[in-house]
């Protein structure tokens, strides 16, 4: 990959939908996280997804192989919308906003 800011091609199937019902939450290897991944390419804390602005974003913790948000590395905190595909290393997610939070912020379905 000559690259590395893309990671995701359109063909790809996600491995699971990421069903995400509170927030923040953390994503990675740690037990204490909110949705546990065991695999050593990811990061004991990888990523986490949080509320500002009546926005959902989600936001690298400085992860050790990247966090990559529709095939675009996250080096900042970027906006996040139901159906999104997220990668942490070479495992994929279909995030899916299913909660009550969710649904009372302005966008939500």
């Amino acid at each position: 990959m000559s690259d590395d800011t893309e990671l995701f091609s359109e063909g790809c199937d996600p491995e699971h939908e990421l069903v995400i019902d509170r927030f923040p939450f953390v994503i990675g290897r740690d037990r204490e996280c909110d949705y546990q991944v065991d695999y050593p390419s990811v990061s004991r804390r990888h990523c986490r997804l949080y509320v500002a602005g009546n926005v959902i974003w989600l936001q690298d913790l400085e992860s050790r192989n990247g966090t990559f948000l529709n095939g675009q590395r996250v080096n900042t905190p970027r906006i996040v919308q139901d159906g999104d595909m997220l990668s942490l290393s070479l495992h994929f997610f279909r995030i899916v906003l299913n909660s009550s939070r969710v649904s009372r912020l302005p966008f939500g379905r």
